[in-house]
């Protein structure tokens, strides 16, 4: 049987990784900075190694590569930031096999404004742009203040005004963020949504499209309904064929009554749920490359439109973040127990009902909510902080430090 060791489970992508492959055959294994992260709880892990950070790399390659001599994995599959330490140091992994994009690929779209310039040579359509050293010229308000490396919404501020452009500016230089690493985009009215692929050495092989239903933690989509991907394909296929892409990337868009507008990319695969409730399960894809199956030949895989899904634990901490109110909290949590308004015929899957472990930091985090709503805050942080790699580590990286130090 097929042994899969996940290389961080904090984030809500490990734990839908772990519900897509319930029906896969396959034995998983994760790890995890915390003894609490979400992905512990659930009968379809076997085992779960808790203390070991990617922000701490040499650690915690060493960590993996000790797991694969004890487990002999079929491979590993990176669910978060830590597939950016991959992509540059996977020769040191012992054998076990990582499908990631090349070092020059990520180089690419390294950081948004890399993305954004990239966008322009392969001409994938975007909202204005300009980096925030350009800030004088800059007239279009409301607009997006964005820095280069951020994950789940915390390093992007909107904008109403000159002055408040530089007042976020001097806080994000407080945190030690140069005006170098910033840029600013319009913004632009629509819905938001997200475009998941899969390349073969640049060939497209599957893609989903997917808009927010539901608001998460830093304004991400914790419901979903899928949608078509015609719009999209051509603008991915250039896309692989420029970079070489392998393995997953998401790229998230504004959809206007005109147009699908990118306005970012995240180089890895995201929350799988609602791809595989649309018939494109994107880990098990992911296990086929890293065992040599080709794709290129077979008919490109695309999720089917009108699919729902949802997660309640990421539904809970979007409204305690958005609210801070008991009563909002309390009214998401039983229109997703009982599928009702916009949880109508959507599926569960963060913390599905047939994986009872599940359950356990769901109503945890319902009652501490509930106590306090403002303890969001916190748990944000510090899940943020668990599976997050930081800029200096991501900087360290393309430079070759963690190479070398490895």
């Amino acid at each position: 049987m097929k042994k899969i060791l996940m290389s961080e489970g904090a984030s809500l992508t490990s734990r839908e990784t772990l519900t897509v492959l319930k029906k896969a055959g396959v034995i998983v294994d994760v790890m995890g900075a915390s003894k609490w992260s979400i992905s512990r709880f659930s009968k379809w892990r076997r085992h779960y190694f808790s203390g070991y950070r990617v922000n701490e790399p040499k650690a915690f390659l060493k960590e993996i590569s000790t797991r694969h001599e004890q487990n002999h994995y079929t491979c590993l599959l990176p669910t978060h930031e830590e597939i950016w330490l991959f992509a540059w140091t996977k020769n040191y992994l012992k054998g076990l096999p990582v499908y990631t994009a090349s070092k020059d690929a990520f180089e690419k779209v390294e950081g948004k404004r890399q993305f954004a310039q990239l966008s322009e040579q392969i001409h994938f359509p975007q909202p204005q742009w300009c980096l925030a050293e350009n800030r004088a010229s800059w007239s279009e308000f409301p607009c997006w203040l964005k820095a280069d490396f951020s994950t789940a919404g915390r390093g992007v501020v909107k904008i109403h005004n000159p002055q408040e452009l530089e007042e976020e500016m001097q806080v994000f230089a407080e945190k030690g963020i140069k005006v170098s690493d910033l840029m600013i985009q319009k913004n632009v009215s629509g819905t938001y949504g997200q475009v998941q692929a899969l390349f073969e050495e640049g060939k497209l092989i599957a893609v989903h499209s997917s808009q927010q239903t539901g608001i998460g933690p830093g304004g991400s989509a914790a419901a979903r309904i899928s949608c078509d991907s015609t719009e999209a394909i051509q603008q991915l296929i250039a896309f692989g064929r420029h970079t070489g892409w392998n393995g997953g990337i998401t790229f998230d868009f504004i959809k206007n009554k005109h147009q699908l507008l990118f306005i970012e990319c995240n180089p890895r695969m995201v929350e799988p749920g609602n791809a595989a409730a649309a018939g494109v399960n994107f880990p098990e894809l992911l296990i086929g490359l890293n065992e040599k199956q080709e794709f290129t030949d077979q008919p490109l895989r695309i999720g089917k439109a009108g699919v729902k899904t949802h997660s309640t634990l990421a539904l809970l901490m979007g409204t305690a973040e958005k609210t801070e109110s008991r009563l909002e909290i309390l009214k998401i949590f039983f229109s997703c127990l009982f599928h009702k308004g916009m949880f109508k015929e959507s599926r569960e899957v963060l913390t599905p009902l047939n994986d009872l472990p599940s359950l356990l930091p769901l109503m945890v985090a319902f009652i501490i909510f509930l106590m306090n709503p403002k303890v969001h805050r916190k748990m944000t942080a510090q899940a943020v902080n668990n599976y997050s790699l930081s800029p200096e580590i991501i900087q360290k990286i393309a430079e070759g430090d963690c190479d070398k130090s490895v």
